[in-house]
């Protein structure tokens, strides 16, 4: 439940709209993105072009207060390169296509926690196209 997370002040009904309103004051999901160069920004595509990227894999993301005193498997991090997780997730896809929770010891659910390429590696593919991710209606 959200809103028994530690840091979920309220719970809302988030409106769908079609294009981002002109003043930003509320929460809103786009109805339908349009498309974009992102679209093909596949896990195949961020293997092949930002893999060599070491990162952190983690049980548990973002990490909320009071985390301190979960299991251990919640506290799970791994080292690795950014092909090593999509790898995984290859992995995870065929092996347990439906994610059941008995599978987890097995199979553990790992994140690739706060992974920022649009500020290292993949920098110049942000350069050029960031207009083109910005959803409908905004300007930039």
């Amino acid at each position: 439940q959200v809103h028994s997370l530690p840091a979920a002040a309220e719970c809302v009904q988030v409106p769908r709209v079609a294009a981002a309103p002109d003043f930003l004051k509320t929460p809103f999901l786009l109805s339908r993105a349009k498309p974009s160069k992102a679209m093909e920004w596949t896990t195949d595509f961020w293997r092949q072009h930002h893999g060599a990227d070491g990162w952190y894999f983690r049980a548990r993301s973002p990490i909320f207060e009071g985390d301190a005193s979960a299991c251990a498997a919640d506290r799970l991090t791994v080292e690795g390169t950014t092909a090593e997780y999509f790898d995984y997730v290859g992995v995870l896809q065929k092996t347990d296509p439906t994610c059941k929770a008995e599978h987890s010891i097995a199979y553990p659910r790992l994140a690739l926690h706060s992974w920022t390429p649009f500020v290292s590696s993949a920098r110049p593919l942000f350069d050029k196209h960031w207009r083109d991710l910005m959803p409908a209606g905004l300007k930039g």
